[in-house]
């Protein structure tokens, strides 16, 4: 599963999850606020259990990228 974890209260990641989820036409590309339950659970079982709310992650299978390499 791909997901891109980001704050749910940012204007700037929502509009980045706009952008990707806008030009992902197959659908493989799922979303999570870090804030959420489901995205907390995602980040404590890829080992980052208190996760930077200044900080996007992007989950890939069973590699975790964050920062730059997240939005790359």
């Amino acid at each position: 599963m791909k997901v891109v974890l980001y704050d749910g209260d940012c204007g700037f990641c929502s509009s980045f999850v706009q952008f990707v989820w806008k030009r992902d036409r197959k659908g493989i590309v799922y979303f999570a606020a870090i804030q959420s339950e489901r995205g907390r659970q995602l980040l404590e079982d890829a080992g980052i259990p208190r996760p930077d709310l200044k900080t996007m992650y992007f989950l890939d299978e069973d590699k975790i990228h964050e920062r730059s390499d997240a939005g790359l």
